[in-house]
């Protein structure tokens, strides 16, 4: 073994350089996550939860967390033009996801709303919003269904999802978006205002869903996401129908000359 800041780092190559970096992060990682209690919950994630509860003032420790938070965002944002530390810049979004994953419920939809809920945007945040709207529905699959802290978070967080689908500005983004709406409507159900049900079905219906132009992938999502919204609203639904019936009799007719695999997703 050795000191990780020794002389020794001096005469390092490039190669091994990286190998050192790439091993920094996978410690820092694995530091965070890898102790857990024996339900599976990372013990560090609970020592925060208790300090959070116990704290009067917890606003001392969300402070540092988004500054930890703030650095990282900063960190990814400066490998985002090297190709060459592609791996490094993708262990960074894991340890990103991971330390967003420590925090409860409801400083984690704070924190997350301020990286998605952004109008002017570069192309290395678009790719970072991209990645957390993912992050979104793994946090979400580990609360508690009767939590209301996450029944508003959930709340908080659609319509903000709503608006990047609406602003059209990538189809990964408005993919990732669709598919974490549809599994936190497939999580709360009923939980959820059926009014906000109804507004995702306005902009799900609309061109930058269901309408779409030549991106099967969005289509699918849509799909996937009114049918969530069906199995919730149900009668609710037959006001929509005219939105939701002729658009999806044009996309199976399209599927006849279309592409093979396309065709395939979007039949299932």
């Amino acid at each position: 073994t050795r000191p990780i800041f020794g002389s020794s780092v001096l005469s390092l190559g490039k190669a091994e350089l990286f190998n050192l970096r790439k091993g920094l992060i996978l410690y820092i990682r694995h530091a965070l996550v890898d102790a857990k209690t024996s339900n599976g919950t990372p013990r560090f994630r609970l020592k925060i939860a208790t300090l959070l509860l116990k704290d009067k003032d917890p606003e001392e420790l969300l402070n540092i967390f988004a500054e930890v938070i703030e650095h990282i965002l900063e960190v990814i944002d400066s490998y985002q033009s090297n190709v060459e530390e592609a791996e490094i810049l993708n262990k960074f979004y894991k340890l990103l996801g991971d330390v967003l994953a420590l925090l409860p419920i409801e400083q984690f939809v704070k924190s997350i709303s301020k990286i998605l809920n952004v109008d002017k945007i570069s192309e290395s945040q678009l790719r970072t919003i991209k990645y957390v709207t993912g992050v979104t529905s793994t946090k979400f699959e580990l609360e508690h269904i009767d939590d209301p802290y996450a029944e508003n978070g959930a709340s908080i967080l659609i319509p903000i999802l709503l608006k990047n689908i609406e602003s059209e500005r990538d189809i990964e983004l408005s993919q990732a978006s669709l598919d974490s709406i549809a599994n936190l409507i497939q999580k709360f159900t009923d939980k959820l205002e059926a009014s906000l049900l109804l507004k995702v079905l306005d902009v799900v219906t609309s061109k930058s869903g269901l309408l779409i132009e030549n991106s099967p992938e969005v289509v699918i999502s849509s799909i996937n996401c009114i049918t969530s919204i069906i199995s919730v609203v149900g009668v609710k639904m037959i006001g929509y129908f005219p939105k939701v019936v002729p658009p999806m009799f044009k996309i199976f007719e399209k599927t006849k000359n279309g592409d093979d695999k396309v065709n395939d997703n979007l039949i299932q």
